[in-house]
């Protein structure tokens, strides 16, 4: 505003509309605004700075930016948590976690980016994850996070309510018509939440019977009964 009343006076000064002390006047103002302003866009950047280096580059943005990501965090719908690896952990962290509460349910937590300082108890690489907010996730809390680790394996996973036992070995059925099902051995070497992770016999893709499988195994027993019998 100031830099438009300096040009405004500054074309009616030939006309002798206005005195030479006004249009010095307004430049003057003009001037010292034009400074304020640079010393706002110094402070501004100085921020900027501060805030990638105290967040990292994403979460800077959002505050930058006054994102609606930074306006849930701002009103604690969302949380931050900072997930601290091991010394020695591989560099990458994986796009969503397992974070264990204190009474033994699993949450997920979503990888906002790497977190520019390290932790100073592990000194290991941190990260910061995002997850909903919940009255049992407080402020300062530790708490346990399930990462994978070690070379990772191929299957098809299976419920545990698949599974059925017989003779001490695990099997499941897999259903390769309307009316027909083969059973097939479950190996429970790799047990995961819920069910087995099963490398061999069943493969993706395949429809595999979870609920009726304890009596699919009875029935098949029957008929072999019945058949013996016959014979």
């Amino acid at each position: 505003m100031t830099r438009q009343e300096y040009d405004r006076l500054q074309s009616l000064l030939p006309g002798n509309n206005v005195s030479l002390k006004q249009v010095q006047a307004a430049e003057g103002a003009w001037q010292a605004d034009l400074a304020d302003y640079h010393s706002a866009q110094r402070m501004l950047g100085l921020e900027e700075a501060r805030a990638r280096q105290n967040w990292g580059p994403v979460l800077a943005a959002w505050i930058l930016n006054d994102s609606p990501e930074f306006e849930q965090l701002a009103q604690m719908q969302q949380l931050l948590v900072q997930v601290t690896l091991p010394t020695g952990a591989r560099p990458a962290a994986p796009a969503t976690t397992d974070l264990q509460l204190q009474d033994g349910r699993i949450v997920t937590a979503t990888l906002i980016s790497r977190f520019p300082y390290v932790e100073p108890r592990i000194q290991g690489p941190a990260y910061l994850y995002l997850t909903r907010s919940r009255t049992d996730l407080l402020p300062g809390m530790t708490l346990a996070v399930l990462l994978p680790s070690g070379p990772s394996e191929r299957g098809v996973f299976v419920p545990a309510d698949a599974v059925v036992w017989w003779e001490g070995k695990a099997w499941a059925y897999a259903r390769t018509a309307a009316d027909r099902f083969v059973r097939e051995g479950v190996s429970t070497n790799m047990p995961l939440p819920g069910g087995f992770l099963v490398e061999r016999n069943l493969h993706a893709g395949e429809k595999i019977v979870v609920r009726g499988a304890e009596q699919l195994l009875s029935q098949e027993f029957r008929s072999s009964i019945q058949g013996a019998g016959g014979d």
